[in-house]
């Protein structure tokens, strides 16, 4: 049985504009190289405040908005590749986040 994979693109910018809100220039703390949001210490909130908890916490999040930001996925019933799948497509939208915000960054010289 196939699920639909979540719209991960509007959760990601909906957490990104929430760091920009509440922690400017965030995406600077980020070392994409080790970037994976299934880890506590290596995710957005990891990096950029020390803990995934701590950071859910200063953000003023609950589990339901921490996934609505980006910051977590639900268990998925299809199974844990399901999960995973999950997981990897998450990281790979916040990268490509991140990736926009430093491009952008760059080209004006900021």
């Amino acid at each position: 049985m196939s699920t639909a994979m979540p719209n991960f693109s509007e959760r990601v910018a909906a957490g990104a504009a929430l760091l920009d809100k509440k922690t400017p220039g965030w995406y600077q703390d980020i070392d994409l190289g080790i970037l994976d949001l299934y880890s506590t210490d290596d995710c957005i909130l990891g990096q950029v405040f020390g803990d995934y908890s701590g950071g859910a916490a200063f953000l003023g999040l609950d589990i339901p908005g921490q996934y609505a930001h980006g910051f977590d996925v639900p268990h998925s019933d299809a199974g844990e590749i399901a999960n995973l799948e999950q997981w990897v497509a998450l990281t790979a939208c916040w990268k490509a986040e991140i990736r926009q915000r430093v491009e952008a960054e760059n080209k004006v010289g900021v």
